[in-house]
């Protein structure tokens, strides 16, 4: 069984956030040099690739065309977000967790929390 530990989890509310108003709790999507990088307080990163964003179905045709048996799903450094007032980060963290909660219902066999 391969199972890769490292899948970062950037939260569909952000991308939903950041198209409709610019940002989500103060994180943006940011261009350089004609790339698009993900910004939140003192970190940045990517660049930006299509599955970055990705949903549970997505990201499960992906393992299956990378022989990856199960994604151990976690948020990256960007959004840990210590930087924000602790309201604001609450909020984000329930956020993240929720929706890393609802990737792994979706298919309990195929990804871990």
């Amino acid at each position: 069984m391969r199972i890769d530990v490292h899948t970062h989890y950037i939260p569909q509310a952000f991308w939903r956030s950041t198209a409709a108003t610019g940002a989500w709790y103060g994180a943006t999507l940011s261009q350089a040099n004609g790339r698009q990088f993900v910004t939140s307080g003192p970190r940045r990163a990517g660049p930006v690739t299509p599955e970055w964003s990705f949903t549970a179905a997505e990201r499960v045709g992906q393992m299956d065309r990378l022989g990856i048996d199960v994604h151990v799903v976690s948020t990256g450094p960007m959004f840990f977000n210590y930087h924000l007032p602790l309201p604001d980060a609450q909020a984000t963290c329930r956020v993240i967790n929720e929706e890393i909660a609802d990737v792994v219902k979706f298919d309990p066999s195929r990804f871990a929390g």
